[in-house]
């Protein structure tokens, strides 16, 4: 599950520094920056986020034997850790982990050079 801001906050966002049409110098520099980064991450997101979604929900169902809504299969996930009834080492428990993590960095920051070098070694592929 993709976590906030949304895709349509981070819209707003971006429109709002684009705006900001009385701003000058470095500053406005600064505000173009962050909406093209912010354009960048909506992109990704309307790209990816949907098969993404779909994918950490199979998983989850497997993983927890039942099925549901992402945001309710989430919430049994971190109850079932927080009581202890699941744990690292639980089969197919760190490779969700790992597969839900690498697909947000793959929507938020894809230029992280730890999310590089995990993709070199193939993490969170099945």
């Amino acid at each position: 599950m993709q976590d906030k801001p949304s895709a349509t906050q981070l819209e707003a966002i971006a429109n709002a520094a684009l705006a900001g049409g009385d701003s000058v110098g470095v500053h406005a520099a600064f505000q173009a920056r962050v909406a093209a980064n912010v354009l960048d991450i909506v992109k990704r997101e309307r790209d990816y986020a949907p098969q993404l979604d779909t994918q950490e929900m199979q998983r989850l169902e497997d993983l927890l034997g039942q099925s549901g809504d992402l945001h309710t299969l989430n919430r049994i996930l971190c109850e079932r850790i927080a009581a202890n009834t699941l744990d690292l080492t639980t089969p197919k428990l760190v490779a969700h982990l790992i597969a839900t993590t690498m697909g947000k960095l793959s929507i938020d920051q894809p230029r992280y050079a730890g999310y590089a070098i995990a993709l070199e070694k193939k993490w969170g592929q099945d």
